[in-house]
């Protein structure tokens, strides 16, 4: 059976990929005392605030056509870009971040849990290529997507 969360992310996902945004997350969620529909978009060149505009518009009609709008009369709308502290969890949210930074926390060849800052190099199916500074050198590591335990964009100034 589908849920609303399904049912929402069909409807987006199209609507976000004609503006060049991938739909990363559909949130039900309270805004204070409102209900609202999150929709969680976004690019490697990020989502412009205009792709924002348009996909909200684009999204409600979608939802009128199809006999859907007393969700817009229960819930409200909002669309966004995911913050840098979202954490990367998917192949697509890496991929979206190549050439960035991110804190990374993953497990070694070892079992043993390692921290640190790297480079995200390549995306491959189920696996990342980074980058890690050593000394002076840069040392290229791929670590599969399921041994990393937590990766965020690291945020420099």
């Amino acid at each position: 059976m589908k849920t609303l969360v399904d049912e929402i992310r069909e409807y987006a996902e199209d609507i976000a990929l004609k503006y060049g945004q991938d739909l990363i997350e559909v949130e039900l969620g309270s805004n204070g005392k409102n209900k609202v529909i999150r929709l969680i978009v976004g690019s490697r060149k990020g989502p412009k605030v205009e792709d924002l505009t348009k996909i909200n518009r684009d999204f409600s009609k979608k939802l009128s056509s199809e006999g859907k709008e007393d969700l817009l009369e229960k819930f409200g709308l909002e669309v966004s870009s995911p913050g840098l502290d979202r954490p990367l969890k998917t192949i697509k949210d890496f991929d979206r971040n190549l050439e960035r930074f991110v804190k990374l926390t993953y497990q070694d060849e070892n079992q043993k849990i390692l921290s640190k800052e790297a480079q995200i190099i390549n995306c491959f199916e189920n696996e990342i290529e980074f980058s890690f500074k050593k000394g002076k050198q840069t040392e290229k590591k791929i670590i599969k997507l399921e041994d990393i335990k937590k990766a965020k964009v690291a945020i420099k100034f």
